[in-house]
């Protein structure tokens, strides 16, 4: 999305966001699907733009959020989550993590939630959440097959495990977001 706004380049320097080019994890998808969807009902017109700022308005909170968060990230923590993230596609526990890092399990999980507020287990279950999701959509692998290329031994609880965090199963998740780019 390019847009050209003084407000925003106004807000983007108060949030201390100029100049940056890349944001990572920053949860945002949902945001920039919704803004994708206005667009697509939409022409463009002064009612279009106030439909879009306030998502927009939201992005850069969560971005200055997250930017704000990651300056003040114990050393443990980061540890932490780059353990996690390296190995996201393998079946890890946070005992492994403890065990690499030559840390206590309770440790590295008071560390993590204080300084990412969220535990390093839910962090680890969000991210292979929204790999499954681009998975789901981008590749015609079967629900299997992403469980297992995800790390889940058990393609039925990484199933449940999807529609309890997203609402839908996979394959219904999969159909809705398919259907949507005809």
């Amino acid at each position: 999305i390019n847009f050209y706004s003084d407000l925003f380049y106004e807000i983007f320097k108060s949030f201390k966001l100029s100049g940056k080019i890349v944001f990572k994890n920053t949860n945002t998808l949902e945001l920039f699907e919704k803004i994708q969807s206005i667009k697509k009902v939409s022409n463009f017109s002064d009612d279009l733009c106030y439909d879009i700022a306030p998502i927009l308005f939201e992005i850069l909170c969560n971005l200055a959020r997250n930017h704000n968060t990651l300056v003040n990230v114990s050393k443990t923590a980061k540890l932490v989550k780059n353990y996690i993230d390296e190995n996201i596609y393998f079946n890890i526990k946070i005992e492994d993590a403890a065990e690499k890092l030559n840390l206590s399990k309770a440790h590295i999980i008071r560390e993590f939630t204080k300084n990412y507020g969220i535990s390093p287990y839910n962090y680890l279950i969000e991210q292979k959440i929204a790999i499954a999701k681009k998975m789901l959509i981008l590749h015609n692998m079967n629900v299997s097959e992403i469980s297992n290329q995800l790390g889940f031994e058990d393609p039925n609880y990484f199933s449940k495990l999807f529609k309890k965090k997203v609402g839908v199963s996979p394959l219904q998740y999969r159909k809705s977001k398919i259907s949507n780019c005809d």
